[in-house]
């Protein structure tokens, strides 16, 4: 007995349904509720592409603009490490040292800070592994190590709060507030 091979000619074929992304892609992905009570919809984040939304990098750019001549009175340049935690390659970090080398010119009193955030609960929220989290771990001991050598000092703080909150929730701002003592 011979069988059909899949998409060859003699395959029946013509009952594959259409898959309607508007509306079936929420059944192939998980959000939970606690963590995210407003998830980015397909539709909503299509609005990037198509240029109906701005990017969050554009609205940076816009407001650096405008709050130019408030930098003139900055004495302090700070980078928050999140996701990313390289020094090769980090064009946020490069654009950091970059800032605190003007800052510098004007200002001899001028700092520059690293920061990174421990929040169990983002960890919680993004399922991250045991191995995941001590590779985190060991690679902010070598990131500490590295930007010890630029000079930049590496301040891990860890974030607590009575109820879960992920680093972009109003209770984590403002323990950021209170902790940047700097």
């Amino acid at each position: 007995m011979k069988r059909a091979i899949p998409f060859s000619p003699k395959a029946n074929v013509s009952k594959v349904p259409k898959l309607d992304i508007a509306h079936d892609f929420g059944q192939y992905h998980s959000v939970n509720k606690k963590y995210y009570p407003n998830p980015i919809t397909a539709k909503s984040a299509n609005q990037f592409n198509n240029k109906s939304r701005a990017k969050p990098i554009d609205i940076l750019e816009k407001l650096q603009k405008k709050h130019k001549a408030l930098l003139k009175d900055t004495s302090t340049v700070i980078h928050w490490f999140r996701n990313d935690l390289r020094i090769h390659d980090n064009l946020a970090l490069y654009t950091c040292v970059e800032l605190y080398q003007q800052l510098k010119e004007n200002n001899a009193d001028a700092k520059l800070y690293a920061i990174y955030v421990i929040n169990e609960d983002d960890w919680r929220a993004h399922m991250d592994s045991g191995w995941q989290l001590s590779f985190i771990l060991e690679a902010l001991k070598n990131l500490q190590k590295s930007l010890a050598e630029l000079h930049i000092p590496l301040l891990v703080w860890k974030f607590d709060d009575f109820k879960s909150s992920l680093s972009n929730s109003k209770e984590f701002v403002t323990f950021l507030k209170k902790s940047v003592w700097i």
